[in-house]
């Protein structure tokens, strides 16, 4: 039989913090899909992300301390430079490959 815990005070929940700071890039994956990299500020530090959509995130990292935004941008290229190893091709923001604008110039 399951509890009723209704006499019990509600308490109001704490939303997490999630803010947008930063996206470092976007690349286009050997299936067509688009990955985006970014940080995000939460209640426990910098987060870094890196998400073919807000619900199909691929990776993440938390940086704390004085020095965080420094090592999020760094981690950030890593990432970049390891995944273009690996086949991915940065576009910009529409998903056009940014290899091929600068091919036609």
């Amino acid at each position: 039989m399951a509890q009723d815990f209704d006499w019990l005070p509600k308490r109001h929940q704490h939303q997490p913090r999630c803010e947008h700071i930063a996206t470092f890039w976007r690349m286009r994956a050997p299936s067509s899909r688009v990955l985006t990299c970014a940080a995000y500020q939460t209640d426990t530090g910098i987060e870094l992300r890196t998400s073919y959509s807000g619900e199909d995130i691929v990776a993440t990292e938390l940086f704390r301390g004085p020095n965080a935004d420094e090592h999020v941008a760094e981690h950030a290229d890593t990432w970049r430079l390891n995944l273009m190893l690996k086949g991915f091709r940065e576009v910009d923001q529409k998903g056009e490959d940014i290899a091929d604008e600068i091919e036609d110039r």
